[in-house]
């Protein structure tokens, strides 16, 4: 048997677009093949901390209420080497990213924090 891809769904940012990328991601995190890949959560809150987001975190509309990254989830860094999490690196073998406004904006500091982590694989 293979061994499951970690896959990073990236989401969330300081755009007004904030939801609909939580919304986005939740659809990949339900729909995301488990006996393939091991997804990892990384919200980008308004304020722009980068954390941590548990999988058991309802991404979708519930009660009417649109989803959005917590600022109080624990945070992660990212860094020449990969995220890492409370020092500890947490080995991913490519990214999703649903934060499109994020990206545009910050096209330029994106495509150079992906050359200098060399992941095999950037989806956005």
């Amino acid at each position: 048997m293979m061994s499951k891809k970690k896959v990073a769904i990236l989401f969330g940012g300081q755009s007004s677009e904030h939801e609909i990328s939580c919304i986005s991601a939740g659809g990949i995190l339900g729909a995301i093949d488990r006996e393939r890949f091991d997804p990892i959560l990384i919200g980008i809150t308004r304020a722009g901390k980068w954390v941590l987001v548990d999988q058991s975190t309802v991404l979708a509309i519930k009660d009417g209420e649109l989803p959005e990254v917590d600022e109080s989830l624990p945070p992660i860094t990212a860094d020449i080497h990969g995220f890492s999490y409370q020092g500890e690196p947490l080995h991913i073998d490519f990214t999703l990213m649903f934060s499109f406004r994020y990206c545009t904006a910050h096209m330029e500091k994106m495509e150079r924090f992906r050359d200098c982590v060399r992941w095999p694989e950037f989806v956005m």
